[in-house]
């Protein structure tokens, strides 16, 4: 910390000595023939000025805007000397924040994500940052992704080395990088004490055990170390440890200052501006959207894309090309008019705690809890039968595309309104229009007849949160297995597909359009949201997935990615779980720190230790800051994309269609069919994207041969070109996750803990809450194992049953840091999400007409 204060009034003196600002004839030329910002790309008119550099003060840099050189501009007061770790907020702060308790006075504020974990510390004008929260992969992964083999990039890396080098009397070699380009292995467990730190000997790999895996060193990092060793003359563990920690510092600067220039250079924004990747990623989709190029040329380019995307997808609602065009002229004429997104005010808070009380996230849930398929089986041809676990491209992404609400805009005579649609429900809301300036939110109650139990009873309609229920199966397991006290009732609340009426239920009407579409009834509307609706996402998550499209390293393809899924994290933020925390190193400043917010303000406080008091302060909610009616837009359409492939794509397509489960953005389905599963894929080329598939697939050989009689060659003249059609397209275009490789079986116990496996044995499996590696039955061993969970199912005893396990981990609580051994419960197959048979693998939707009987 002491080196950290001096360095900061370093870089203070160094950027803001007071300089003559520089001039000569020919700045004075630059700045006459200057007619565009080149920051933020606007025309200069009388406002332009010369903007000159604070490092080395006074040298000029180049002209620009009055608005952009105010916003570069920085001083003494406001200047924040920026310090990063990489998982910081989950490790590195801890000690942190601990330092700080024990120094004397200094202005200390935090932004918490937990009351005793934060995502940014600031102390005495020393921002401690989390650069995970911006980059969110492990170090080996940023290295070999961002740098990769190009050696110019090892800036830092190179320059430390060669003092590290220097400092130990020895000469540095070029050829050296090569072997430091990569996140170096290290025996974390063997270090117990400072004391080890002298050991002389390198351990053997046998030694090298990972505590939290269980796992010995692989043997290519082992032979890595030992030529680090070698290489560089060291002497004892200390010195290998202090290389390793210069090296995990160096590689990680790097790799960071490349990912800022890759994102100035794309967006012209700088991530150490923000905290975290969503909030970056929304600035960015605000600059883009109200600040972009909207020339009318610009715009129309942009009609055409959209316009041709929502042809492609077909929901183009039997427009034409160029009416879809107008469409998007007349709509996105209609939100800039509006000056863009409009937030809710303070009078629409019925409406807000609506939208509140039904925002709904992703759907997950076991249907058919086994299931196999026996591709050896010479009397029943393969090509008639399968289990596919499909995954849609870019959910969320797809859904942006979308229109989507940015005004929510009052009913006029609602009564007279609300009289009207309620003589025919379902004729007024399908007599509504996708594309129309207004869009609304739906409160009704809504019913699927008991005659289409059956059909919807894999996958019902508008899903609830709600607590769930267990099965007489279930409990017959229980019972006979003796586990009855893991199927007591619990309330906490799930999101349950069921087929209960639905009563004030509040949805988007074009998923209540599909729902109506295939059955379900409107039986009265309760109330209405109108809102003003655009396609206005799209400039932004398309401009993402041209770029990412265009892109040569998988840094940026990455980048792309994520800034554009981290969008959709801000639509659906409301600010209500934000907290605010203060801190106090004695019992006076707490003290002080109650009596100036107020007694009614504090919501608790909590004495880490003799010098470390927080203090949770209560935070109201006086205005909502994100408009979060767009994220439970978001959510509902990604959900008719999901509705709508299974029903009308799936269903209207394969004999014999089973969901087996679904996790959000993916259907897990066995397919039964008296013609080939695969080429009727083919025939419906426009819902899939085939580019992943490995070329030695079954799939892909029997895609081959329906390509080589069936496929247009005009319209594809080579296998790549219908390969590769719907490639990375967001949107509903699903993609096999096995690659084309043929699932022989699956087994589902409940919601989020699953396993698959394929005839290449490449094992898919999730296990919600459980890591990767875990000592059960006293051997270590991976849940990647479908026995474990076909052991589960099929139980015929307690041990069965439960399957109880340990494993380490990093205990981070109460700013205090250690490793433990925990023991829990790893598996169970107690599913309250659906009544589940005495079979123990068909369910039946909750509020199923068979129930009755039951």
């Amino acid at each position: 910390m002491d080196y950290l204060v001096q360095l900061q009034g370093s870089v203070k003196t160094y950027l803001f000595d007071e300089l003559p600002l520089e001039n000569s004839p020919s700045i004075e030329k630059d700045f006459r023939a200057t007619t565009v910002c080149p920051f933020c790309r606007k025309k200069l008119e009388d406002d332009k000025v010369r903007h000159h550099a604070h490092v080395a003060a006074g040298q000029y840099i180049c002209t620009c805007c009055t608005k952009c050189n105010l916003q570069l501009s920085f001083n003494k007061k406001n200047y924040r000397l920026p310090v990063y770790f990489h998982n910081g907020s989950h490790y590195d702060f801890t000690f942190i924040m601990k330092l700080i308790a024990t120094m004397p006075g200094g202005n200390l504020e935090v932004i918490p994500t937990t009351e005793d974990k934060e995502m940014q510390i600031e102390y005495n004008g020393i921002q401690f940052k989390d650069s995970l929260k911006l980059i969110s992969s492990p170090l080996r992964s940023i290295v070999a992704q961002t740098l990769g083999g190009n050696l110019d990039l090892y800036v830092h890396t190179k320059q430390q080395l060669r003092k590290y080098c220097e400092s130990r009397g020895k000469q540095w070699d070029d050829e050296y990088i090569d072997l430091l380009t990569r996140k170096e292995p290290m025996f974390y467990s063997l270090i117990k004490s400072y004391d080890t730190l002298n050991n002389t000997t390198i351990p053997s790999r046998e030694q090298c055990i990972d505590d939290m895996k269980g796992e010995m060193m692989p043997q290519d990092e082992y032979d890595h170390m030992v030529k680090l060793w070698k290489t560089f003359d060291i002497k004892t563990w200390g010195e290998y440890y202090e290389l390793y920690n210069v090296l995990d510092v160096t590689l990680m600067a790097d790799a960071f200052e490349h990912f800022r220039v890759t994102t100035l250079n794309a967006f012209g924004v700088d991530p150490m501006h923000y905290i975290t990747a969503p909030q970056m990623a929304y600035s960015l989709f605000l600059k883009v959207t109200m600040e972009g190029d909207h020339s009318e040329s610009n715009l129309m380019t942009l009609a055409r894309k959209w316009a041709q995307y929502i042809m492609r997808i077909n929901a183009n609602e039997g427009l034409a090309e160029k009416q879809l065009v107008k469409v998007f002229l007349n709509r996105m004429g209609e939100f800039y008019e509006s000056k863009g997104i409009r937030l809710m005010e303070t009078n629409d808070i019925d409406d807000f705690m609506r939208l509140l009380k039904n925002l709904r996230g992703g759907i997950t849930q076991i249907v058919k809890r086994h299931a196999k398929v026996d591709i050896d089986n010479k009397e029943q041809a393969t090509s008639s039968q399968g289990i596919y676990y499909l995954d849609a491209n870019n959910l969320y992404g797809g859904a942006m595309h979308r229109m989507m609400p940015y005004e929510l805009v009052g009913v006029p005579e609602r009564r007279e309104v609300m009289e009207r649609i309620n003589r025919d429900p379902n004729g007024w809301v399908q007599s509504l229009k996708t594309f129309g300036k207004y869009g609304f939110f739906i409160e009704c109650d809504i019913e699927a007849p008991v005659e289409l139990h059956d059909k919807f009873n894999d996958l019902p309609f508008f899903p609830v949160q709600k607590a769930g229920m267990y099965s007489d199966g279930i409990k017959k397991y229980a019972e006979k297995n003796d586990i009855v006290d893991k199927v007591k009732e619990v309330n906490t609340p799930k999101l349950i597909c069921d087929l209960v009426p639905r009563r004030k239920y509040l949805v988007h009407y074009s998923l209540l359009q599909l729902g109506i579409q295939q059955g379900y009834r409107v039986t009265h509307i309760h109330h209405l949201i109108r809102f003003k609706q655009a396609p206005f996402i799209f400039e932004y998550v398309n401009m993402l997935s041209e770029k990412r499209a265009k892109s040569k390293t998988t840094v940026e393809k990455n980048l792309y990615k994520l800034l554009a899924n981290s969008t959709y994290g801000k639509f659906v933020e409301t600010g209500l779980k934000r907290m605010k925390v203060k801190f106090a190193n004695t019992w006076n400043e707490r003290e002080a720190i109650i009596q100036k917010h107020g007694y009614d303000m504090i919501a608790g406080t909590t004495m880490y230790s003799e010098n470390l008091i927080g203090i949770k302060l209560n935070t109201p909610v006086r205005r909502v800051e994100k408009p979060f009616f767009i994220g439970f837009a978001i959510l509902d359409m990604s959900k008719h994309i999901i509705y709508d492939f299974y029903y009308n794509v799936l269903k209207n397509t394969f004999d014999t269609v089973e969901l087996l489960g679904q996790d959000t953005d993916s259907l897990i389905v066995q397919l039964h069919d008296r013609a080939n599963i695969v080429h009727k894929m083919c025939d419906m080329y426009k819902s899939f994207d085939f580019s992943e598939l490995d070329n030695t697939s079954y799939f892909y050989g029997e895609l081959v041969k329906y390509y080589d009689h069936e496929v247009n060659k005009s319209k594809f003249p080579s296998l790549d070109s219908f390969l590769n059609f719907n490639k990375k397209l967001p949107g509903p275009i699903f993609k096999d996750e096995h690659n084309g490789h043929r699932i022989t079986e699956f087994v589902g116990l409940r919601p989020k803990m699953y396993c698959l496996v394929d005839e290449k044995h490449v094992i898919h499996n999730a296990a919600k809450g459980v890591p990767r590696n875990v000592v059960i039955d006293g051997e270590r061993m991976s849940v990647k194992n479908i026995d474990l969970y076909k052991r589960v199912l099929e139980a015929e005893k307690k041990e069965d049953a439960v399957i109880e396990g340990s494993f380490k981990r990093i205990n981070n609580q109460a700013f205090d840091i250690s490793t433990k051994e925990q023991t829990k419960t790893l598996m169970t197959c107690t599913d309250n999400k659906r009544w589940i048979l005495d079979d123990n693998v068909h369910t039946l939707a909750f509020g199923h007409y068979r129930l009755k009987d039951m």
